[in-house]
């Protein structure tokens, strides 16, 4: 395992965003990027375990830890909370991107995080990026476009009680011949089952089978 390095950059409006670049091994050529959810961090199973899976395949890994649902967020309108995501995201991955060079790059988005995945991955940069889409906000018109129009190779995650699912939607968006699509029946927001714990853990699982292999 190489160094990890923790900082910390001004984001919206002045304030901090912290993250952590956790270094494979010296000398890295792969990028894994790990956009949280509002309050699913990157502590959380499915982003646990993917940067598990990305640190024992040589990429380094990002995660961007921004924390939208603490106090000196409270007052933000859910405008300004997309507004935020987008701009932090950016400064983090500018931020780290200055010092460190890649020529892989897989961008990883839980929720909130897609808005931020759907606006970085026009960066020239992740022209050839890979993505991960998990739960994907399906409702908001950037992100379910960014999905419909993405040339990147790509999976995607989503349960059929999550409440951003739209069946219309989600089965326009499977003619998108980039992108594999994983609708897990019974799950929800979280991709677990609200009553299961074995089924949810056998979920966690095969989400991070898939993941794995990508």
């Amino acid at each position: 395992m190489g160094k990890s390095t923790k900082g910390t950059v001004e984001g919206y409006r002045g304030l901090p965003v912290s993250f952590h670049l956790r270094k494979a091994v010296e000398g890295s050529r792969k990028l894994a990027i790990l956009l949280p959810g509002l309050g699913y961090t990157a502590e959380a199973p499915v982003l646990h375990y993917a940067r598990k899976s990305f640190l024992l395949r040589s990429f380094d890994v990002l995660e961007i830890n921004y924390r939208y649902d603490s106090e000196a967020y409270s007052g933000f309108s859910q405008t300004e909370i997309v507004e935020a995501v987008q701009f932090d995201a950016k400064a983090v991955i500018d931020e780290v991107l200055s010092s460190n060079s890649y020529e892989d790059y897989h961008l990883i988005g839980k929720s909130l995080g897609t808005i931020a995945a759907a606006s970085e991955l026009k960066r020239a940069d992740f022209k050839f990026a890979k993505a991960i889409w998990l739960t994907p906000l399906l409702h908001r018109e950037d992100v379910y476009f960014a999905v419909a129009t993405c040339h990147h190779t790509s999976l995607l995650f989503m349960g059929d009680k999550d409440p951003y699912y739209h069946e219309g939607r989600f089965t326009q968006l499977q003619h998108n011949p980039n992108i594999t699509f994983h609708l897990i029946p019974g799950v929800g927001h979280s991709l677990e089952y609200p009553d299961q714990l074995s089924g949810s853990i056998e979920v966690l699982g095969n989400v991070i089978k898939e993941i794995d292999a990508f």
